[in-house]
């Protein structure tokens, strides 16, 4: 009995030495791993990059803009230069925003620039040198329409009902060939129209195209239809399909009225004789732009008599277009320039023998004189023959959408 005792106590006795081992290795253990895991370093503050946003002022650069946020030079060196490759920067307006965003290490991550709310340009680093590209804006498309009949002005008449004077502008564009807006629209004449307007999340962003539009001008009608065929080209035209694009402007001014017509027996205005007035006057606020009513080369600038500082163009089939009593000559334009329609060539004023400011402008054809305001040109090419039915299908749907419209 007590031997067995006694192998018991020692089996106990070596249980309870096993036990207490293995407590204190599990201990240890924990021990170990918790000393482990105090012993790690922490991670280190993650540092942001900068996000910086501004608008130009008025007078500002986009380089003097950007400094004014606090980007420092270099790095605005670094976005202007691969910009000025691709844009005219001289062109940056007041309300132009622009987005940048620079690295803790003072590298640009990447900039946007919005010119107007069509435009949007970004410079970003592609190869290890930052390029710059346009990225087009995705903008929302609303089809919208407008009729009234004129009373003061179209410009008068219809500010009040759109939300831009852009439509305004783009429906002169779209006339200038065939319309005087100033002097051939009266009181009671009518319009209609239906355009697209463009909206980025929700904010009016400006107009797209003029679809269609119709003019009734002292009972006669014009009719423009905006149509882009399946080969891409797109114009605008008549009812007819012929383009309402013509080799030469309506006229050479976009603010102005007649003071003196084409005549073989004028009263001059200073000398109170009669005689040949080979041009029309358009009065017009000094300093007004003057523009080439049509491509050509320039073949005389300089003084000339009583016309005073005077600008002569030659385009094709014979025709010669002279503009005379200029405040002074748009920079550029030299003898033998080549000037585009629509463009800049000269500025409104009174030089030479003149009662008031005013625009003198004449058009001769092989040498002879003709009125300017009677002349016909020719349009540009009509739809082409294989798109008249596709043409004829997209006119039936604008032309019955104008005849809903309030007369």
């Amino acid at each position: 009995m007590f031997k067995t005792l006694k192998v018991a106590g020692a089996v106990l006795l070596q249980f309870l030495v096993l036990f207490s081992l293995a407590l204190l290795l599990n201990l240890a253990e924990k021990k170990s791993q918790e000393v482990k895991f105090i012993n790690n370093p922490l991670p280190e503050p993650v540092v942001q990059a900068s996000f910086l946003t501004g608008k130009l002022k008025h007078g500002e650069t986009l380089a003097s803009s950007l400094n004014r946020v606090g980007i420092p030079h270099f790095l605005v060196e670094q976005i202007v230069t691969p910009l000025t490759n691709l844009i005219d920067l001289r062109k940056c307006k007041p309300g132009d925003f622009f987005k940048v965003l620079i690295t803790p290490e003072k590298s640009i991550l990447s900039f946007e620039y919005f010119r107007g709310s069509k435009e949007r340009y970004k410079v970003e680093e592609q190869n290890g040198e930052l390029i710059a590209y346009a990225a087009p804006i995705v903008f929302n498309k609303q089809i919208k329409t407008l009729s009234g009949e004129v009373q003061g002005s179209l410009w008068e008449s219809m500010q009040n009902q759109i939300k831009s004077d852009e439509l305004i502008l783009k429906l002169s564009d779209i006339f200038a060939w065939e319309v005087d807006f100033l002097t051939e629209i009266q009181n009671g004449d009518r319009f209609k129209l239906i355009f697209e307007e463009l909206y980025n999340q929700d904010q009016f962003a400006g107009y797209a195209e003029i679809l269609a539009a119709e003019l009734e001008l002292s009972g006669k009608k014009y009719s423009a239809l905006y149509y882009a065929d399946p080969s891409g080209h797109s114009d605008y035209y008549d009812l007819a399909g012929n383009s309402l694009r013509k080799g030469f402007l309506k006229s050479p001014l976009n603010y102005r009225r007649i003071s003196s017509g084409f005549s073989y027996n004028r009263r001059h205005p200073v000398f109170q004789i009669r005689r040949p007035h080979f041009g029309v006057d358009f009065s017009a606020p000094y300093g007004t732009p003057v523009v080439a009513v049509a491509d050509g080369e320039v073949i005389f600038t300089g003084w000339k008599s009583g016309l005073g500082r005077t600008i002569e163009i030659k385009h094709n089939n014979g025709f010669v277009t002279r503009y005379g009593h200029l405040s002074r000559i748009a920079k550029g334009i030299l003898r033998g320039s080549k000037v585009s329609q629509k463009e800049m060539i000269a500025y409104v004023g009174s030089t030479g023998i003149s009662t008031g400011p005013h625009l003198h402008y004449e058009i001769k054809i092989s040498g002879r004189p003709v009125d300017p305001l009677k002349v016909t040109f020719p349009a540009s090419d009509p739809v082409k023959p294989q798109f008249v039915s596709d043409f004829e299908l997209k006119k039936q749907q604008w032309v019955y959408t104008l005849g809903l419209l309030e007369d």
